[in-house]
């Protein structure tokens, strides 16, 4: 999870570059969680210093949004969010059935 531009949320990156920037280290002091545990505790290995996770996976991308300011659509002007709380995308015109 990630808190970028839009929030907090799972985002995806179309090449390893482009996620890297949005990656922080783990370090050996930071507090245990189930990575730690998972990848080194429970096999008996050290942590090895600052390291980096990406999660690689394959998505399908729906219908995209361009934006430069983050609140609206740079093609039409509308807004991005269907409410002033920034929670939930707004829905896409013309989708049957409606999103």
């Amino acid at each position: 999870m990630s808190a970028g531009f839009f929030g907090n949320g799972v985002y995806l990156a179309e090449d390893a570059d482009k996620a890297d920037q949005y990656c922080s280290a783990d370090t050996p002091d930071a507090s245990p969680n189930m990575l730690h545990t998972r990848l080194y505790s429970s096999w008996g290995a050290a942590h090895p210093g600052r390291v980096y996770y990406a999660f690689v996976c394959r998505s399908a991308l729906g219908c995209p949004v361009f934006t430069k300011d983050g609140t609206t659509n740079s093609l039409d002007g509308t807004p991005v969010f269907s409410s002033d709380d920034q929670r939930e995308l707004r829905g896409i015109p013309g989708i049957n059935p409606p999103i």
